[in-house]
């Protein structure tokens, strides 16, 4: 079942045919934006249905039967920043009241019908830009949460353990069977057929693997700061520099004392997936 993107709508007023006229012309004007979730009549009523269908519109009139709107909107408190308020009263002295109140729009009664057209279209754009905008903020959450958690167990390994956490190259030599380089002081890997060569950070001396790039891939896979990001080429992102430059979709790469690596096309989305909290995004005219 596909998931309802509509904007939940509560109106508000304590008059049933000005209630009835929204409604109508809502669901004529906008029926694949707007879904009316409720109707009240009065502040009392509207406070208890907003509390309960938490609505990203509301259409308000002022003057209510047991008080007036702007009371209505001091008692959402923290409700009122995920809302828009379009104001639909009689009365012109409010307007300024309505500034104050940041409503997203001031309709006069009687509406004409072109008015509330135009001025329902900017608001539904307004909370279109904020629901995306809110979607967005909660991926990026989600990804920094990941990676809070795996920083944490990374921690607690490394407290756990005195040893360091290395990669160990076997070589053919007897005489220096085994190099340790500890990960941190992994640079980039740089793949050569069936072997590859580490650059470290520390040193301008690499370390050659008798292994290809996929293989030396696969056993530093549990560290998510190295990434793949091209056929011959698996950076270590702690040392590294990003910028997605998205107008002409290129992902450049800076690794110290080699300069600059261009994501290649086939592992553009991985790096942006992996990387989008820290990527810095730069614009050019």
């Amino acid at each position: 079942m596909a998931m309802d993107t509509r904007i939940p709508t509560v109106i508000v007023d304590d008059h049933d045919h000005a209630r009835t006229f929204i409604r109508r012309f809502v669901e004529m004007s906008f029926p694949d934006d707007i879904v009316i979730v409720e109707e009240a009549h009065s502040v009392d009523t509207a406070l208890e249905a907003i509390r309960r269908t938490e609505p990203r519109l509301l259409f308000l009139d002022i003057d209510l039967g047991d008080g007036n709107g702007f009371e209505l909107l001091d008692l959402l408190e923290a409700r009122r920043e995920r809302m828009q308020v379009i104001i639909v009263t009689a009365f012109h002295h409010h307007s300024k009241a309505a500034l104050r109140y940041q409503a997203a729009e001031y309709l006069d009664k009687p509406v004409i019908p072109k008015e509330f057209r135009e001025g329902v279209a900017r608001v539904i754009a307004k909370i279109r830009t904020m629901l995306a905008n809110e979607a967005a903020l909660h991926d990026v959450e989600a990804l920094r949460s990941e990676r809070d958690a795996f920083a944490a167990q990374l921690r607690l390994q490394t407290n756990v353990s005195t040893a360091p956490l290395v990669y160990t190259v076997r070589h053919q030599s007897p005489t220096n069977p085994v190099t340790e380089i500890p990960l941190h002081d992994i640079l980039s890997c740089e793949g050569k057929k069936d072997w590859t060569i580490i650059h470290r950070a520390g040193s301008t001396k690499t370390v050659e693997v008798s292994k290809s790039i996929g293989m030396v891939e696969k056993d530093l896979a549990k560290y998510p700061f190295f990434l793949r990001i091209g056929r011959s080429s698996l950076i270590n992102l702690k040392h590294c520099s990003v910028v997605d430059n998205t107008q002409k979709n290129e992902i450049c790469v800076t690794v110290p004392r080699l300069g600059e690596l261009f994501v290649e096309p086939a592992y553009k989305d991985a790096v942006r997936t992996a990387i989008m909290p820290f990527l810095r995004e730069q614009e050019h005219p």
